[in-house]
């Protein structure tokens, strides 16, 4: 190898690209009609288990047709290599003449190894994963399964205005009454008993008092001026019609409005299809949502029932009044073709998905579909 930072010679990099080639050659006969195998009658008689868990590349430099699978089992007596799953997903032989690579990586021991390393890390942190253990869990963290309206105590159909019933809403009335009243109140039967302790005390010497004071404070103050009421300023004064406003939040009218407030902002919802995409044909609408405030949208919606080519489309209200293409997905119906679609997405005006064939269905077709829709407000 050369040294000092410059680039190794071309046949260092070829020697190198070579040494991951275990094989190299061409298909003599039809593998297994699953597609899962190719046969080379070259290589009958290599050893038992070769190649095991390396790489097979069939068409290799061929764009359009190369792919690669694991292989999992070898015949010595035959010359049959065992693929992990079919060429292109397709259930046909791969017939014979077909060029061949097998790269001398091996992924699923690293794989397992790893994974293994992982979950010995892991119940080296939990423990044991009895019940008793996961039951400990459970008891400090609560239940994950649980939603959060259910932790403050939703409980399915009856909601916290339901459990704030008349009879306890009372109990938060008694909070209403004349403070300001009870307070002069209570100040007078305070100063009553200091001028009665007063007069138990005797002599209302500077000796006397000054002991009294250090160790009671000044019994000439009056009980309003103690907490606060200070000069020609009432506590009436000092709770203003705003803060008093503050104290009307607690009106049982009040309470259920907020907890429902409360409650919109961090609910969501959901809906379920199937939508019938009827045999008139043309862009029709599978799902759409009116929404004045912002939301996350989770979208999932299939094709497993169209027969034809069509196209899904998703579009968005964004000035508020005119919908535009956000987005679309081309439907195709060939044997292993992606059926089903998803889409996420975050909005706060109005969004629809539509479907439209490109060759007449013939019939009526079912769209499956499933929106969850939550508040981010």
């Amino acid at each position: 190898m050369s040294s000092g930072g410059k680039r190794p010679p071309l046949r260092e990099w070829l020697s190198l690209f070579q040494g991951t080639i275990a094989r190299e050659g061409v298909t003599t006969g039809a593998g297994a009609g699953a597609g899962t195998s190719i046969i080379d009658a070259g290589l009958i008689g290599i050893g038992a288990n070769s190649y095991v868990s390396m790489l097979m590349v069939v068409y290799p430099g061929d764009f359009q047709n190369v792919d690669s699978m694991d292989i999992t089992a070898f015949n010595n007596a035959t010359g049959e290599v065992t693929l992990n799953r079919a060429y292109k997903g397709v259930a046909a032989a791969i017939p014979a003449g077909i060029r061949y690579k097998i790269v001398a990586f091996r992924f699923v021991p690293a794989e397992v190894a790893a994974l293994t390393a992982l979950v010995t890390a892991l119940m080296a942190d939990v423990g044991d994963a009895s019940a008793a253990t996961l039951g400990s869990i459970l008891g400090i963290i609560g239940d994950p399964a649980q939603t959060f309206v259910a932790m403050v105590g939703y409980e399915g159909a009856t909601s916290l205005a339901d459990k704030l019933t008349a009879v306890r809403a009372g109990y938060l009335d008694e909070l209403d009454f004349d403070l300001q009243g009870a307070l002069n109140t209570i100040a007078g039967y305070i100063d009553a008993e200091v001028a009665a302790l007063l007069a138990d005390v005797g002599d209302a010497s500077a000796a006397t008092l000054g002991s009294i004071l250090g160790i009671l404070g000044d019994p000439a103050q009056t009980f309003l001026a103690m907490i606060g009421y200070e000069g020609a300023t009432a506590l009436a004064a000092k709770l203003t019609a705003a803060r008093a406003g503050y104290l009307d939040e607690l009106a049982a009218a009040n309470i259920p409005a907020d907890i429902d407030t409360i409650k919109g902002l961090v609910d969501s919802a959901q809906f379920t299809g199937p939508m019938s995409y009827l045999d008139a044909g043309g862009e029709q609408t599978v799902r759409e949502n009116v929404l004045g405030t912002r939301r996350r949208v989770w979208l999932n919606f299939s094709s497993r029932n169209m027969t034809q080519t069509g196209t899904f489309r998703v579009y968005f209200k964004v000035d508020g009044a005119n919908y535009d293409l956000y987005a679309e997905q081309p439907v195709t119906v060939g044997a292993g073709d992606e059926r089903a679609f998803d889409a996420e997405f975050t909005v706060n005006q109005d969004w629809k998905l539509t479907y439209e064939e490109d060759v007449n269905e013939g019939a009526a077709r079912d769209i499956p579909y499933n929106v969850i829709i939550q508040a981010i407000e």
